[in-house]
């Protein structure tokens, strides 16, 4: 009578711990957001490499990509008290001045040099982060 039990006990227990790790293995957090913020996510991080200028950005999508994410440091410094706006001064802010700079063509092409030397993939996946 007992082996029934503890053979049933057992089934329903070692199920669960192996569905529990599929769940915690495969969970991406994408998958628990609203897509709109998905999305949201998405565009922002994808703003990163241009505002650093890789991707073959041109200057004028380079100064885009760091007024947008300034913008974004500025309205989560509401949220963080202020801590992130300093992201502005020592990031974007350099970032975007050099995005200026290379309106001139010699700085440009100086930098179209150097990019195309750095070992640096134009594309990286995000742990627990499914979609693109």
């Amino acid at each position: 009578m007992a082996v029934p039990i503890l053979s049933a006990v057992w089934r329903n227990v070692s199920g669960f711990a192996v569905n529990a790790y599929g769940y915690v293995a495969g969970f991406a957090l994408d998958d628990v957001l609203p897509p709109s913020l998905v999305g949201t996510i998405n565009w922002l991080l994808g703003l990163v490499p241009r505002a650093v200028g890789l991707r073959n950005t041109t200057p004028r999508e380079q100064i885009n990509a760091n007024v947008v994410l300034a913008v974004f440091w500025f309205l989560a410094g509401f949220l963080s008290l202020g801590a992130t706006w300093v992201i502005i001064l020592a990031v974007h802010v350099p970032l975007g001045l050099f995005a200026v700079a290379r309106w001139f063509p010699g700085i440009n092409e100086a930098w179209q040099s150097v990019r195309r030397r750095l070992p640096v993939r134009d594309d990286y996946d995000l742990p627990g982060w499914r979609s693109e």
